[in-house]
Formats: structure tokens, sequence, C-alpha cells
């Protein structure tokens, strides 16, 4: 970076750091913002250096920088600086009084957008809908609509919903696919809460379109396919290695003659919530798409094999739009079939994924003690969408509460997707063959856990995976923002549960029996277990779901300590 001009005074560098920030050259208004402090404290300097630490994500900074600004004089513009940065690092009760205030010395659009954001991750839909709503009486903007689309389907507004989800997707300009998609999902669930089901399937087919389910890369990204030889300590060093950070190691390992590994590469996943799903999903798709985009990335890399992965289908309507997309692509030749389901019936789909391949695809579930569950789901539900102990009662004594024996209607694929949780229970011998084709993992067994994944990577020539060892860590949420609802609430809500009857088809499930069959008849390549062997020459690291990075496994090899921390730090 080139360093800067002399500059004689505090004016001088203030000016110059206006200039650096309209260029958007934001690190070099920084270090001018802070030359100038340094001769002169002055508000402007302060509010200035906060909103170019605002836009290189150095939130904490930028708060401090805000409210040394303001407490040499009240600003609107300030306010809504910190505001804007309370709310990235999810302080809203404090960004919705920045807001406030920034709005009672002037009216902005964006400061009600922030307001309407930060009452909308707070649960508070009505007021997040006023605050949206008087944003766009200002200025109509794309991302306004959609804030104001979620804040109405959350309340059931579902067709008023929709209007404002067609707005955002009219006024995005942003050229950007994946925002397109993601709109096409959220219309789609809005249609499917309005009961529009046509509707509803067509926008899933536009938003599975953009993601591609089945594309074509290259597992080495033009790198020569050279396996990096290791002994079978050598792994377990790393595995300790990686352990002693919270990180888990699943290599992918080569192996020419072992007649089971072709059995390894067609994957469903059964994602029952809080059963440690997002820790075993998370990573084998957000791979994928990575190779996928690098694969596009460089011009050189022969895309010649195509790979199939698809994760979160939660409803009957995403299920419908990608067997209707599905039909009209050959799935002869795939390397890799990778499923993710949560809580949209799955055996039809297996089946029918069977039929494309040629081939049985893999069915695995991770499951825990059914009451732990309960308790962990509800608590879940009560962070993230409930604000009061009336927000929990109205989901339990819902018809079709999500805490009525899920695990049991999840893995007999019964009730689920709006549908009676009581009807169609019965378990005749069709639903009971349906444990036959699915294989049962204890949360806590890791080894077998990584076992499956490693025989998934070496089935599909992907490269290894290192990753947080849990994502989605409901402790550490509770500890660092706390609930709404008070400890005695939840358990009140949980003894309501039992008492309704929530735990009963679930208890009734033998659990250690499904668990130890899955043990015994799990044949893993019998290369995992040599003294020595080959490892994918890259190795995908991945510490959360927009903290990831591919590195080639020699420089990961020579010092996995390091070079780990390295990567935690700048991702």
């Amino acid at each position: 970076m080139p360093s800067l001009p002399e500059q004689r005074t505090a004016s001088d560098l203030y000016a110059l750091a206006v200039e650096k920030y309209k260029s958007e050259e934001y690190q070099e208004a920084i270090d001018a913002f802070r030359k100038s402090l340094a001769l002169q404290e002055h508000w402007n300097s302060y509010q200035g250096l906060g909103w170019g630490l605002f836009y290189t994500n150095q939130c904490q900074e930028a708060i401090d920088a805000f409210r040394k600004s303001l407490a040499l004089q009240e600003d609107w513009n300030s306010y809504q600086g910190l505001g804007c940065a309370l709310l990235r690092e999810t302080v809203y009760a404090e960004a919705i009084d920045a807001f406030r205030k920034s709005l009672a010395l002037q009216e902005d659009w964006n400061s009600y957008q922030g307001l309407g954001w930060a009452f909308f991750r707070a649960n508070v839909y009505t007021q997040a809908i006023d605050a949206f709503r008087k944003s766009l009486a200002l200025h109509e903007h794309w991302n306004v609509y959609l804030g104001l689309g979620r804040s109405l389907f959350k309340t059931n507004q579902y067709q008023e919903a929709i209007e404002a989800f067609r707005k955002a997707l009219a006024l995005n300009n942003l050229n950007s696919n994946e925002l397109t998609a993601e709109l096409h999902r959220e219309l789609a669930d809005a249609y499917e809460g309005a009961g529009k089901s046509d509707a509803s399937i067509a926008s899933w087919e536009v938003y599975l379109s953009y993601l591609e389910p089945i594309s074509s890369l290259d597992p080495f990204l033009g790198n020569r396919v050279i396996y990096e030889q290791v002994d079978h300590e050598q792994i377990e060093r790393i595995k300790s290695t990686c352990a002693s950070i919270g990180l888990d190691f699943n290599p992918s390992l080569k192996g020419d003659n072992d007649a089971s590994i072709e059995s390894w590469k067609y994957l469903m996943y059964l994602h029952i919530p809080k059963c440690g799903g997002t820790s075993f999903e998370t990573p084998l798709y957000l791979l994928k798409e990575h190779l996928k985009d690098k694969s596009c990335d460089l011009p050189k890399v022969n895309r010649t094999n195509d790979y199939l992965a698809i994760s979160r289908l939660a409803s009957n309507h995403s299920i419908a739009a990608f067997t209707n997309l599905m039909s009209s692509n050959s799935c002869n030749g795939l390397k890799n079939a990778f499923l993710g389901l949560h809580g949209a019936k799955w055996s039809a789909l297996h089946d029918y994924i069977g039929e494309l391949t040629n081939a049985c695809p893999r069915i695995i579930t991770t499951v825990r003690d059914p009451r732990q569950r309960l308790l962990s789901h509800i608590k879940h539900q009560a962070f993230q969408y409930c604000t009061s102990i009336d927000d929990l009662l109205t989901l339990v004594d819902n018809q079709n509460s999500i805490f009525n024996n899920l695990m049991h209607r999840q893995i007999f694929d019964y009730g689920l997707d709006g549908d009676n949780p009581c009807g169609n229970s019965e378990l005749g011998s069709e639903r009971l063959d349906l444990l036959q084709d699915m294989d049962f993992i204890d949360i806590s067994d890791s080894t077998t856990n990584s076992k499956v994944k490693s025989s998934f990577l070496s089935a599909s020539l992907f490269p290894n995976i290192v990753q947080t060892s849990r994502f989605n860590d409901s402790k550490e949420r509770e500890e660092m923002y706390g609930f709404k609802i008070s400890g005695n609430d939840i358990q009140y809500i949980f003894k309501h549960c039992v008492d309704k009857g929530f735990l009963e088809k679930d208890q009734s499930i033998d659990y250690d029996f499904l668990k130890n069959r899955t043990l015994e008849r799990l044949h893993f390549p019998s290369f995992m277990e040599a003294h020595t062997c080959y490892i994918h020459p890259l190795t995908f690291v991945i510490f959360g779901m927009n903290r990831y990075s591919i590195v080639t496994t020699k420089k990961f090899l020579d010092n996995p300590h390091h070079l780990l921390q390295e990567l935690n730090q700048s991702l």
C-alpha cells in the first residue's frame, strides 16, 4: 500500500481522509482519520473513522469511534452508524436505541431500515413492519422490501409478504445470482403459506436452478492428481492437533482396489433438529459449492465430472421442484450425490434418486436422547423466534406442533411439512421397513461420523475436510446473548410438551439397537485402516458458514497448528 503523503494540519488530513473514504479506499481513509485525530480531536473525524471501520468489518472499533464522536457532539449520522455497527454485532436492544435517537434528530430511510432489521432480529415483528414501511415511504429499496416481506411472513400475512418479495425482486439491481435465488426461496415459502402450491413449486424451481444442484467441477482444481503419503500415526497426530483447537479432521484417502468404495458415492442425510445435523451436513455441502465456484474461476480447470449436492430440502414443494428439475437432467455418470433433508418426506425421494443413479443411496441420521433433544429444540425456538412464553405456548399448542414426536415422524416419514402429526402414524410393515434402509449414529460418536464423511469424500475424490467440531452451538449463543424467556418458563414448556405426549412415540424407538446394528453392518473401505495411506492433495478448512478456504495438503501437513491459526485469523 503506498504511504500517505505528508500533511501538516489536522484539517489537511481530514480532507484527505474524506477523499479516500468517498473513493472507497477505506483503509487509507482510516489511517488519515487517525492521524488527523492525533493532532486534533473532532467529532466529524471520529464519525468518519467509525464509518471506515464499519465498512472494513471492524465493528467493535467502529462502535468506539461513533461513541467518541457522540460524546463530543450529538449527530444523527453518528447515531445511525452506531446502530448499524451494533446491529452487525447482534446487540439488538442497543441498536434499536441508537436508530431511534438518530431518527429523533433527522428522519432517514436508512435509519428506519436499520431499525426494522434490529426489530426483526429481536423477533419483534409488528414494530419491524412499521419501521420498514416508514423507510419505504421515504425511499424504495429492495433490501427494505426483503425485510418487510420476512416480517410479514413471520406474522402469517402471506399475501402481503408475496407482494413485498415481488417488489424486492423487481428492484434488485445487484446482479447477484445468490441474492436472486434467495429472494425466490423466500417467495416460495410465502406462496406455500398462502396455499398456492403451483406458484410455490415454480419459485422453488427458479431457486434450485440458480443453485445448480448438478455441477461440473474438478475436485483437484487443476492440480496434479498426486496424493500425499502419510502413515496412520501421522493422521492420528493431525486429528489430535485439530481436536486441541476445536476442529475435526476428515481425510479423503486414495483407494483404487476396494470394492466397498462404490457404495459410498451416494449419500442422503436426514436432519433431525438438534441432533448435530448442521455439523454433519454443512461442510459436505459447502465443499461442493466452493469447488464449483473455484472451478469456474480457474479457466484451465478440467470440469468434466458431474456432482450432485443439495441441502436444506425442507418442504414437499421443494422436493417436487427438485424432482421436476432432475427429470430433465441426466444423472448418468454422476461421480457423487449428497442430499440434506430438513423435514420434507424422504422415502419417495430416496427411491427416486436410486432409480436415477442405478444405485441405492445410503441414508444416515444422527440421533440423541429424545428428552435432551426436545429440551434443546424448545430452547432453540425460544431463542430464535419467541419473545414471551405465550409465543412458545402457541408453538406447542398448534395442531401441527413442531415439537410433537418429531424424531418418530421424521424417521418414519409421516406428518411432515404441515401434515397432521397424528395422521397416518400407524406403523404398518411398509413404514417399519424404512428402518432397514437407514443407518443411525449417535451424536457423540465422532469416530463413526468422521469415518462416514471420509468414506464419502474418498469415494467422490473430494478434498480432505478440517471443520469446526460444533456448528450452530446453542450453548455459546445462550451465554453470549441470553434468553428473553426464563429458565423456569422453558422447563414449564418442556413439562407441558411431555404431558401432551410429545415424547411417547420418540421414546418408543429402540435407538441403542439401531445404533449397534449400524455399527455392525457399516463396511468402511479397508484402506482407512492401512498403516501407510495416501490423502487428497487439497484440504478444505471451514470454521463457519462464511469462513472457509482450500489449501494444499502439503502446506497443511508441514505445520497444521500454525496454518489453522493463520487461517482462523484471516478468514
